[in-house]
């Protein structure tokens, strides 16, 4: 919590946004009080670390009463959205799920998108990293991995089936406009 602070008061003066990337979304209602208080923009990456079952699976947890719309910390980041205190980026759909086809990603990008349609960003994440998840374990910062193979179009194309027009247009043109406080019309 400090650090986001720390970090927001040391951007404030550049009027910039904090970006972050939290693995665990269950710690956002632990946190929704300092979010509140940032005095920046605050944009969470990759569907704020949210998960599906295919990806609880992978990893070897338990699914039994695994509700992909009643996981711990969504209803606080659909607070949160709602309110206008955060930004959250529609990207790295391979960070939560492990379905090769990612059709149980759309609960997840629904329930973000229903919660404020104005306050979703679309992120490429690319050139894809591997995600924690797959990473074998004793990796070292020296250790080279490669890169992950990712069908962008076919996500995107997904992703656009999912929203309705207006919802697009927000999400690709609109949105990412209003953030950066772009204002011409061309």
């Amino acid at each position: 919590m400090r650090f986001l602070k720390a970090y927001s008061e040391r951007v404030r003066p550049l009027d910039w946004a904090l970006q972050i990337y939290h693995p665990h979304p269950e710690y956002y209602g632990k946190l929704e009080s300092t979010i509140r208080s940032l005095p920046v923009p605050l944009v969470i990456d990759h569907f704020a670390g949210l998960k599906t079952a295919s990806l609880l699976e992978y990893t070897k947890q338990s699914t039994a009463g695994f509700e992909v719309k009643s996981q711990p910390g969504l209803s606080t980041l659909c607070r949160l959205l709602q309110d206008q205190m955060i930004w959250i980026k529609l990207s790295a759909p391979y960070r939560c799920s492990e379905d090769p086809t990612y059709e149980d990603m759309k609960p997840l990008v629904r329930a973000l998108v229903d919660a404020n349609p104005d306050r979703v960003l679309y992120g490429s994440d690319w050139p894809h990293t591997q995600p924690f998840h797959r990473r074998p374990p004793g990796m070292k910062g020296t250790d080279v991995e490669t890169y992950l193979a990712f069908d962008d179009v076919a996500w995107v194309k997904k992703l656009k089936g999912w929203l309705d027009e207006e919802e697009w247009m927000k999400l690709m043109v609109h949105n990412p406009r209003r953030f950066i406080g772009y204002t011409d019309d061309d």
